[in-house]
C-alpha cells in the first residue's frame, strides 16, 4: 500500500503450506483463528 506496508496475500488452495503456517501463527497469537486472516505485523 506504501513504501512502508507490503500486502501479502495467500491462495489457500495453490499455496496451502504457506496457508498453514499463517493460519499455525495467527491461532497462536491470537488463541482463535478463520477466514479472513488479516493480521499486521510491525517491527520494532
Amino acid at each position: 500500500m506504501n513504501e512502508t506496508f507490503v500486502n501479502i496475500k495467500v491462495d489457500r488452495e495453490e499455496r496451502h503450506e504457506i496457508d498453514n503456517i499463517y493460519m499455525t501463527v495467527y491461532q497462536m497469537i491470537t488463541g482463535s483463528g478463520g477466514l479472513a486472516i488479516n493480521y499486521y505485523y510491525g517491527c520494532r
